[in-house]
């Protein structure tokens, strides 16, 4: 039996597109830099705004903004075969 993760009554991952996901995003994770690393997990995870994670690591804003465009252009290209079914799940919910 296949498991699904619904998002809603109309939209459900199945448990290996669920786990290939997560697993596309760990490793690219893993593969980025420590230092955007630690500025987007800080945006991401911890909602922090780039004015706040500038402050918080002594760096200019602009150096927050580059990371975080950089993390995001690889985030893409490693997910671009989900990123229709990714797309409909952050919409529905």
């Amino acid at each position: 039996a296949e498991i699904l993760y619904s998002t809603s009554s109309d939209f459900a991952f199945t448990e290996i597109q669920f786990k290939e996901i997560e697993h596309i995003y760990n490793q690219t994770n893993q593969s980025l830099s420590e230092k955007t690393r630690e500025i987007f997990q800080l945006s991401r995870n911890s909602f922090k705004s780039n004015k706040e994670i500038a402050v918080l690591l002594n760096v200019e804003v602009k150096t927050v903004e580059y990371h975080i465009t950089k993390a995001l252009k690889l985030f893409s290209a490693a997910l671009k075969d989900y990123f229709v079914l990714l797309l409909m799940f952050w919409f529905i919910n």
